[in-house]
């Protein structure tokens, strides 16, 4: 089975022409069954998710280094936002859509991250940068496999 924890984030509404939404990096922390060490990944580098560019985001690890018999518990992917052109200020009906893309192509969505609910609705702004995301089902889903 593959172990492949692939996302495709793609903006599939955006508030204005100027209005995406830039990470800085991702951190992926998965903590599971039998361990007191959870699985890290690190992107560095950036993620600018635009709609009117076409530019997309792209996270992929493998989970294989979990062992087969453990169960994840928690998968939070931490992002980053750019502290000059994270999010527009105004901009709260932007989405971004995450798609599995363990197939090497764009699969079933996995959640939606929007700025009403995700970003701006938890409070994150670019002087407050850091969106935690729970990807705990999806990291479930590819450890299964």
């Amino acid at each position: 089975g593959s172990n492949n924890f692939s996302l495709l984030l793609e903006q599939t509404t955006q508030t204005c022409a100027d209005c995406g939404v830039w990470f800085d990096s991702a951190e992926l922390v998965v903590q599971y069954t039998g361990s007191n060490k959870p699985y890290t990944y690190r992107k560095n580098g950036g993620l600018l998710i635009k709609q009117s560019s076409g530019k997309t985001g792209r996270i992929q690890t493998s989970l294989a280094s979990i062992p087969a018999g453990s169960a994840v518990v928690q998968a939070t992917l931490n992002m980053r936002l750019n502290p000059h052109e994270g999010i527009a200020n105004s901009d709260n009906t932007s989405v971004i859509t995450v798609y599995d893309f363990s197939g090497g192509s764009k699969g079933p969505v996995v959640r939606t991250i929007t700025a009403a609910t995700d970003i701006k609705g938890k409070g994150y702004s670019k002087s407050n940068p850091n969106v935690p995301i729970d990807f705990t089902a999806y990291a479930k889903q590819v450890h299964g496999r």
